[in-house]
């Protein structure tokens, strides 16, 4: 039996699974990205999800961790640092969160995981078991396609029309109502406020306008999702490797028309090749877990922790 775990920046998910897909106990918690934590709050958000879990009386034979903002040494050394706290001498295993996504869609086999969440990140894994990353940057330096990115470039095209004494329409209203003012110059003190959650907020108001058939809102889609889909096809180019499934995980493809625009930045032929798993980012987890031990998954893998997770959260 192996911990395996899923550590996203809002949101830790973590399941007890054997070599079968036998889940036995399931855990949510808040996020554990050490990029935005310190060690102690880490440890008591670790400690929070973790311990519940093993009162049952089970112990892991391994534990692994696919986590956001894991994907330097600096960073993996100080989850695992952590999480041996937790659970003594048990072997851990600590890596990005990307794979996660990957083969909750593939089952462990190649792709391209595309996450777009709060933030974005765009991994492969090409037929010959070589690993490439694009994105991950952050806020800052990147996050294309990501609840932050669509948020910021709404806002400002938004700023756009306003400066040339033009309408921002209906997005622009949905701005102001979100940010109760008046104008879009009054939502600018708010929004420096509340700090960088702020604009991923405004992903569902911008996805709404253009579902609603606003322009600009459009707009800023298409440009959020040409950017990321630019980061998939440019991996795909690297392997060499022709057409692969491409896997896309993250709040913002709730969206069906967030799906809709980013396939058709796509080449044709490719569009066909997108997968929404069935399961959550911590089935992905668990396959590596469980291959990370050597034991061999058996045929039924997937079914079995279907069923089996939906009978304890069902």
């Amino acid at each position: 039996m192996v911990l395996a775990i899923d550590g996203g920046g809002t949101k830790t998910e973590a399941v007890l699974v054997d070599e079968g897909g036998q889940v036995f106990s399931r855990a949510r918690g808040q996020g554990c990205n050490p990029s935005l934590l310190d060690d102690a709050a880490l440890e008591a958000h670790l400690r929070h999800l973790i311990l519940p879990m093993l009162q049952s009386g089970f112990r892991p034979d391994a534990a692994f961790l696919g986590g956001a903002g894991c994907a330097s040494a600096e960073s993996e050394n100080r989850m695992r640092g952590v999480l041996s706290g937790l659970l003594g001498e048990v072997p851990i295993t600590v890596r990005g969160d990307g794979l996660n996504v990957l083969y909750s869609g593939t089952h462990g086999g190649a792709g391209v995981g595309i996450i777009s969440g709060t933030g974005s990140l765009v991994v492969a894994m090409s037929p010959e078991g070589i690993e490439l990353h694009a994105g991950g940057w952050g806020y800052l330096l990147g996050d294309e396609g990501s609840g932050f990115d669509l948020g910021r470039r709404a806002m400002a095209l938004c700023l756009e029309k306003t400066d040339r004494g033009l309408s921002a329409g209906a997005l622009g209203r949905a701005i102001c109502r979100h940010f109760e003012a008046n104008s879009l110059g009054e939502c600018i003190a708010p929004l420096y406020r509340a700090g960088r959650g702020a604009l991923p907020q405004l992903a569902p108001t911008v996805l709404d306008c253009a579902q609603a058939g606003d322009e600009l809102a459009l707009q800023a889609l298409e440009q959020s999702f040409g950017a990321l889909s630019q980061q998939a096809l440019g991996l795909i180019r690297r392997m060499e490797a022709g057409r692969l499934p491409m896997v896309l995980g993250g709040g913002v493809w709730k969206h069906p028309l967030a799906r809709a625009v980013f396939a058709r930045q796509l080449p044709r032929e490719m569009r066909g090749m997108l997968i929404l798993p069935r399961c959550a980012p911590v089935y992905g987890a668990a396959i590596q877990a469980v291959d990370l031990t050597g034991a061999v998954r058996r045929r039924n893998f997937f079914e079995n922790f279907l069923k089996s997770e939906g009978a304890i959260h069902g």
